[in-house]
């Protein structure tokens, strides 16, 4: 779910972001793991050291409840590709977790990506500077917020952070929140492709609430 314009996009992006020693580039909302792949590749391009900690790390639930449409689009991709086996099918939910090892895998046992399986309500920031975030995840403001409040302040001044759906009618609550920060010198627009609006870092988000 991801146009082939934003795919080079993250490629571009990643492969020319600098990465210092604690620089970290970050993704919400992996789904299936096509723009994670995008921005692994772009890592990789620049032919980067080894290092202790993952240049990429990407956060996602990875499950669906049943009662969510999404749940068909995810059966039926898997079933498209004959990988069904790997999602895994509750009474309530499919998780689709090793749907997506499956394709983007390699890049963790290199120690180039990390994952978590978690909401991003939950997900916890250790991280000690961002420099680029791609956001696929939140349509609202009310998801938006945790994030804002939990892994924008790690953000670099200079970073970029990519918004993916932001231009969609039921984005409305994300464009408001996104606009709040344009206004007040947080961020400001770069480019768009397909959906998706990119952003640069203008000043610390160590003063947001």
């Amino acid at each position: 779910q991801i146009e082939q314009i934003e795919r080079k996009m993250l490629f571009d992006l990643a492969s020319s972001v600098t990465l210092g020693p604690e620089d970290t580039i970050v993704e919400f909302g992996t789904l299936f793991g096509r723009s994670t792949a995008c921005l692994v590749n772009g890592v990789l391009a620049q032919k980067l050291p080894k290092r202790s900690n993952p240049y990429i790390r990407a956060f996602d639930s990875f499950s669906y409840p049943l009662s969510h449409d999404m749940h068909r689009y995810v059966k039926a991709r898997a079933e498209e590709r004959n990988l069904a086996h790997l999602l895994r099918v509750t009474p309530d939910t499919v998780n689709f977790k090793a749907f997506y090892d499956h394709f983007v895998g390699a890049a963790e046992v290199d120690g180039l990506l990390k994952t978590t399986e978690s909401a991003i309500v939950d997900a916890k920031n250790d991280l000690k500077s961002i420099a680029l975030m791609h956001i696929d995840a939140p349509k609202d403001y009310t998801d938006f917020r945790p994030l804002l409040l939990n892994f924008f302040p790690s953000l670099r001044q200079g970073a970029v952070v990519i918004f993916q759906d932001y231009f969609f009618q039921w984005s409305a609550g994300l464009i408001g929140g996104v606009q709040v920060l344009i206004d007040e010198g947080f961020i400001a627009p770069r480019a768009s492709a397909a959906t998706s609006m990119v952003a640069d870092v203008r000043k610390p988000f160590d003063t947001i609430n």
